[in-house]
């Protein structure tokens, strides 16, 4: 039981990790816009 407890511990701090990398490259694309006139402004969320 210890061990289920704790892969789904895992499994949730994976998930966030990727969630905190999506949050991170859509502020990145969204800082870059105004840089970078080309293909990422028809790129918007």
């Amino acid at each position: 039981m210890e061990a289920a407890t704790r892969q789904s511990g895992e499994m949730d701090l994976l998930l966030a990790i990727a969630e905190i990398n999506t949050l991170g490259r859509v502020l990145r694309r969204q800082d870059r816009l105004p840089y970078q006139g080309h293909h990422s402004t028809n790129e918007k969320i």
